[in-house]
């Protein structure tokens, strides 16, 4: 390997002949204020693996390593490939701390066009001859998934509407009670029966108010939906006089799995 000097300067540079023309060399020097230490084949270049820096972490992720790379794309060993990666996911999700999903899921319907006075426990639904159950849409964030109601509100638009509701809660759409019949409990419903939330007699504010609200958040009624949805049935726990068309509106806030 010659030497070339710089002109004027008088430095010698260390050089290599590459395709006709003198090629300076460098080294790498890994010593620092300790003093020189060339990198060379007995003196590599360290190299970490990122995350916490043990011996026994970095020998589990280079194994891990291994095992992927000597795996070949056959149906043979795709099992084996599988395993690895269930293995890699799992060292790598230790300690991770994962959350549930806040989501706000509402309802609105509005009763029959009739006065017909309640009784206690009469259903109250949006028709007398085909009745619907109350949807509450994206309760779940996939076809089959779980959470927690923590907090229901009821509304009306009648600010004297003044009674106690209970909300009863489905995985999967029951039978609808048809509007003003007494409020049944059927077997039939008994797998897809979640629970049910009770609300307060509901208040108003003061002159010019047009709407009664309850809310409770003393609850925590954990459910599993058949689909992505809860489905609800509301009945009356005291008895009224309605307005024609009386209009409600039902807010559950769920915490998805």
């Amino acid at each position: 390997m010659p030497n070339v000097t710089l002109p004027a300067v008088g430095v010698v540079v260390a050089t290599e002949s590459a395709s006709g023309a003198e090629v300076q060399v460098t080294r790498l020097d890994i010593g620092g204020s300790a003093g020189i230490s060339t990198v060379s084949g007995a003196n590599p270049l360290p190299v970490m693996l990122s995350g916490a820096a043990t011996d026994e972490k970095q020998d589990e992720q280079a194994a891990l390593l291994d095992a992927i790379a000597a795996a070949v794309a056959t149906a043979a060993n795709q099992e084996l490939q599988k395993s690895v990666l269930d293995l890699m996911l799992e060292k790598m999700n230790s300690g991770l701390s994962v959350t549930g999903y806040t989501n706000i899921t509402s309802a609105e319907f509005t009763r029959p066009a009739n006065t017909t006075a309640y009784s206690a426990m009469d259903s109250v639904a949006n028709d007398v001859a085909a009745p619907l159950p109350i949807s509450f849409e994206n309760s779940a964030r996939v076809a089959g998934g779980s959470g927690y109601v923590t907090k229901a509100k009821i509304s009306t638009n009648v600010s004297t509407n003044n009674v106690r509701y209970r909300l009863n809660l489905y995985s999967a759409a029951p039978v609808a009670v048809a509007d003003n019949a007494l409020f049944t409990r059927l077997w039939a419903d008994r797998a897809i029966l979640v629970g049910w939330i009770d609300f307060d007699g509901m208040t108003t504010e003061g002159a010019g108010s047009n709407a009664a609200v309850s809310i409770t958040s003393s609850v925590r009624l954990p459910y599993k939906c058949a689909g992505t949805a809860l489905f609800g049935l509301l009945e009356t726990r005291d008895a009224f006089t309605p307005t024609s068309g009386q209009q409600f509106s039902i807010e559950l806030t769920v915490e998805t799995n």
